[in-house]
C-alpha cells in the first residue's frame, strides 16, 4: 500500500477530469462519485483499477478529492497490488499513487 496527499491550485471539478484522462490512459475507472455539499464544495471519489505484470496482480487506486476548505486537496491510496508470498508488489502501487502526482505537479501547492 501507498498514499499521497497533497494539494492543487486547480479548481476540483478541473482536478476530476485531469485525473481521469490521464488515468484512463492505462488503468480503468470502476466507480466515480461526486458528493454535493453545497456552496460550490464537493467531495469527489474516484476509484481505478490496473492489472500489473510485475506483481502479478491487481491493484486499486482511490482518489478522493474535496475543496472544503478553499483549495483542492487530493488523498491518494493505492492497494492490494501484491498476491505473491513475500507481499511484494515491485513497486506497482508507488508507480500507481505516482502517476497521479506526476500529472499534476504543475499545479501542486506545497
Amino acid at each position: 500500500m501507498n498514499k499521497d496527499n497533497f494539494k492543487v491550485s486547480l479548481d476540483a471539478l478541473s482536478t476530476l477530469k485531469k485525473i481521469k484522462d490521464i488515468q484512463g490512459d492505462f488503468s480503468e475507472l470502476i466507480n466515480e462519485e461526486i458528493i454535493d455539499v453545497k456552496n460550490g464544495k464537493i467531495v469527489a471519489t474516484l476509484i481505478f483499477e490496473k492489472y500489473y505484470l510485475r506483481s502479478s496482480n491487481w491493484a486499486a487506486l482511490i482518489v478522493t478529492v474535496d475543496n472544503i476548505e478553499e483549495v483542492t486537496q487530493l488523498h491518494i491510496v493505492s492497494t492490494a497490488s501484491a498476491s505473491n508470498v513475500l507481499g511484494l508488489d515491485w513497486g506497482s502501487s508507488k508507480n500507481f499513487v505516482n502517476n497521479i502526482r506526476k500529472s499534476l505537479i504543475n499545479y501542486i501547492i506545497e
